[in-house]
């Protein structure tokens, strides 16, 4: 701010009582101030006393927004669905979402005055959030960035299991699913004292099935595959089942290793 020469000029800003700057300099800088609006007069001052006021001038202060606190809904979405918030950010006008989807490239996905927005219907997939405030002085910094997962519970399990040749020890094999953890595997026996047991649970995609002693039953399985332990997909049927050890001697039965049948 420059001031005209005189023995020692008095500067007064709005709000303040006292002259902010007073000797004999013509010129004042001051910095740390906040968003707001800020006017200035000038007194010329001598041994005589001071001059009437200067014309007003009037300085406006406005930072770009600091960068908003973001969170998630979720960080893992079964749905394709989930919502973002962020905190307000002082002196924001409007907000923009940016994504990278799958270590992608950073696009905007969404702008607008709220602090809140939830994308819907995913694909499968990673998601990195960030979000910006706005103001007429420019863009802020970033948030912190938010990452969700997407796995939908239909796309864990692609295909039934493909069972191996039916006999008294046999093998059973899945397809891999991304994002799954773990496998269940259960078998239903029809007349069974216990109808339907859970025979594998763990990470692999196949198992070796025992059927010993006499048996005349028939049995079904059935696999699902889990992200977690509260989200797991539907059961799905193997393709094949049958009757797999039939009657006390029966000659065609081959029993497992280490197992007999009499």
């Amino acid at each position: 701010m420059l001031i005209r020469a005189c023995k020692q000029p008095s500067l007064y800003q709005s709000g303040v009582s006292s002259p902010v700057y007073n000797s004999t300099g013509t010129s004042w800088s001051a910095s740390g101030f906040g968003n707001g609006s800020y006017t200035y007069t000038v007194h010329a001052c001598n041994a005589s006393g001071c001059s009437s006021a200067s014309n007003a001038v009037t300085a406006t202060v406005l930072h770009v927004p600091p960068a908003p606190s973001l969170s998630s809904s979720t960080t893992t979405s079964s749905t394709g669905g989930l919502t973002l918030s962020w905190t307000a950010a002082t002196g924001a006008a409007s907000y923009q979402v940016n994504v990278s989807a799958n270590g992608g490239a950073w696009t905007a996905a969404w702008s607008g005055t709220g602090t809140s927005w939830s994308p819907s219907g995913l694909a499968d997939g990673t998601y990195a959030y960030r979000v910006y405030g706005h103001n007429a002085s420019g863009w802020g910094a970033p948030s912190n960035t938010v990452t969700v997962t997407v796995v939908r519970p239909s796309s864990w399990v692609t295909k039934p299991p493909a069972l191996a040749t039916v006999n008294v020890r046999f093998g059973m094999a899945w397809s891999a699913v991304s994002g799954a953890t773990t496998y269940h595997v259960q078998q239903t026996q029809s007349g069974g004292t216990t109808p339907t047991t859970t025979i594998y649970s763990g990470t692999g995609t196949t198992t070796t099935v025992v059927l010993s002693g006499p048996i005349d039953h028939t049995f079904y399985y059935k696999v699902q595959a889990c992200l977690s332990a509260s989200q797991c997909s539907a059961w799905v049927e193997a393709s094949t089942s049958g009757t797999y050890l039939q009657g006390r001697g029966t000659q065609n039965a081959v029993p497992a290793s280490g197992s007999s049948v009499q």
